[in-house]
């Protein structure tokens, strides 16, 4: 085979492999062509808000018509980071198969690009789509496209070299369960995940308790896209859209991600995306630690937030938890709005058992400030119980051993008569 430059002479050759970013030209019917498209072009990006995703990508369609760039070109998608939740661009990053990048206002002004004030007003920088498109492009990157305004969207595009680590396979997601967000609590497979990924996603909080676990060389190179509280299909979908682009990517979820945890949605909305999951020391695991042992025969955890399940269905499955005799966990127990479905739920668990029922309760397990109490049954509506607080409720066969909460596994009974173990 020979190298052919761009314009060389195709007489003589049977066939070709043509590398490049530009859409498909006139000279592909002189011999067979199979087409090679690298991801190397970056879409700087600005919108109005609530611009919908369908909008966007014909903007980048034009802009790539434009300059003869094919849009399977495009590997980043790019624009300020205030525009981190703007779900259009969320989903036109998706629809792209294009990893998304996001860059304050500080950084895009330095750039210079020409803008306007009253962008300058309304964001923080004069210019937004050139100096995306720039950055995400990479050192060394030219302008293809400088910005234009296609209604409510501007779009500009920049060339670059589009980078990869050597000996990497594509992309994927791993859902890391980050226990009590300490080094210590760590599972292996769960550094392990951490450590090797391109892009770490989560809530804010758990963002900063990943990067206080990472040494400074494994947090070096790292995307990190941390978000608020409620926002977690948008999570979902940065972290496909970045293994879509390639990138190794790790969602983190408190806990154990597959007990009230990101897995479940992950999976839902994965597709073909390769998903794994690392798993996490639960609060239940931590609290119960803290507490004794009492775990130790059949439980139940309930989660006691009715803003995904609702109220009637966790009172109907509290009721039977209570009936049942088991050891009941309580997850998410109390906040200010939600104090009278805790104290619901502490009536219905006093219809069925004594008030002197051991309970134990552990607020912040496992991290700073942890704090644990034994007390029972009939106390536990006043005790001061909020969103930070594992709560623990033994059945009829739990009790207080050397100030530990313990709940028989029913060995001295089996001793009794005359079983082995």
């Amino acid at each position: 085979y020979d190298w052919i430059p761009p314009g060389g002479d195709l007489e003589g050759y049977a066939g070709r492999l043509l590398v490049t970013h530009e859409a498909a030209g006139g000279r592909e019917d002189i011999i067979p062509t199979a087409r090679l498209v690298p991801p190397v072009v970056a879409a700087g990006v600005g919108c109005r808000r609530g611009t919908a995703a369908a909008e966007i990508l014909r903007a980048i369609d034009e802009a790539c018509a434009g300059e003869g760039v094919d849009r399977l070109a495009v590997g980043v998608l790019a624009s300020i980071d205030s525009k981190r939740d703007e779900q259009g661009l969320l989903e036109a990053a998706a629809a792209l198969g294009a990893e998304l990048r996001w860059y304050d206002a500080g950084r895009l002004a330095a750039l210079g690009c020409p803008g306007s004030d009253f962008v300058r007003r309304q964001v923080g920088t004069p210019a937004v789509a050139e100096p995306a498109a720039l950055l995400a492009a990479g050192e060394g990157a030219r302008m293809l496209a400088g910005k234009t305004a296609y209604g409510a969207v501007t779009v500009a595009l920049a060339l670059g070299v589009r980078e990869r680590r050597e000996g990497r396979s594509g992309g994927g997601v791993t859902v890391v369960g980050i226990g009590a967000g300490t080094g210590e609590l760590l599972t292996v497979e769960a550094a392990g995940a951490l450590a090797a990924a391109d892009t770490v996603v989560g809530y804010r909080t758990y963002i900063e308790q990943v990067k206080r676990i990472l040494s400074g060389d494994s947090r070096d190179g790292k995307r990190f896209i941390s978000g608020s509280m409620g926002r977690e299909r948008q999570r979902c979908r940065e972290a496909l859209a970045a293994a879509a682009a390639g990138q190794r990517v790790a969602l983190v979820s408190s806990g154990d991600p597959g007990v009230y945890g990101m897995a479940g949605l992950l999976l839902e909305m994965a597709g073909d995306t390769p998903v794994a999951i690392a798993p996490g020391v639960t609060a239940a695991q931590l609290a119960a630690a803290r507490l004794g042992a009492p775990l130790m025969n059949d439980y139940i955890t309930l989660s006691l937030s009715d803003l995904l399940t609702p109220r009637d269905e966790v009172l109907r499955r509290a009721e039977a938890a209570a009936a049942a005799d088991m050891v009941v966990c309580l997850y998410n127990p109390a906040s200010r709005k939600r104090r009278p479905l805790f104290e619901a739920v502490c009536a219905i668990l006093r219809r069925h058992r004594a008030d002197e029922t051991v309970v134990g309760w552990v607020r912040n397990a496992g991290g700073p400030g942890e704090e644990a109490a034994i007390i029972n049954l009939g106390e536990l509506p006043g005790a001061g119980i909020d969103m930070r607080c594992l709560v623990i409720v033994g059945n009829s066969h739990t009790r207080i051993v050397d100030g530990r909460m313990v709940t028989s596994r029913g060995y001295e009974r089996k001793q009794e008569t005359g079983g082995g173990v």
